[in-house]
């Protein structure tokens, strides 16, 4: 009856964040549940988040790590945004197969005659088949101007493949207006 995008409903949703004493290790976990809606809609999600950070210098180990299983982020928004667009049914034919994904990064942040260099690459690895490879450098060249360069590799569920290259170059300070410009090829 259209209730599927435009009736009442209760979302229920949480977290947990842990740091060391030094802010570097970080983990955390959130989950979310769609609790009732009066239309024919299951939702829920859970996620979890593992970063060993750099150096407040910007030098060192970089890395992240993340899991998650269905929607684990907050619905709100996007009801805001657009309304409940992608609802999942309660029929057991009609649900779709809610697989992990996960998403990870390593670089290192090394000391250049500039400012910091860090060499990164990532993967991530999604519902089906796609997989998306990265790898890159972020060139900080002082705390007010910042480069970075990406090449990716994406591989879709259906065998498509897609190659982009990624400049941005991110620049703030006093008396200058914040630029941040990103541009892809």
């Amino acid at each position: 009856g259209g209730d599927g995008e435009t009736g009442f409903g209760a979302e229920l949703g949480g977290g947990v964040r842990y740091a060391d004493a030094s802010g570097r290790i970080q983990a955390q976990g959130r989950g979310r549940v769609l609790l009732a809606h009066e239309g024919a809609v299951d939702e829920w999600g859970l996620s979890g988040t593992v970063s060993v950070k750099p150096g407040t210098d910007g030098l060192g180990l970089k890395l992240d790590v993340g899991l998650s299983w269905g929607d684990a982020g907050s619905g709100v928004e996007r009801l805001w945004d657009g309304g409940l667009t992608t609802p999942r049914l309660d029929e057991e034919d009609d649900e779709p197969a809610i697989e992990p994904r996960l998403n990870a990064e390593i670089g290192y942040g090394l000391r250049s005659t500039s400012g910091v260099v860090t060499p990164y690459g990532g993967l991530a690895l999604g519902d089906g088949n796609s997989r998306a490879y990265r790898v890159g450098a972020r060139f900080t060249v002082n705390p007010t101007l910042r480069l970075a360069v990406e090449a990716n590799r994406r591989e879709r569920s259906d065998n498509n493949l897609e190659y982009r290259i990624l400049l941005h170059l991110e620049m703030q300070g006093q008396g200058v207006l914040p630029l941040a410009k990103s541009r892809t090829y």
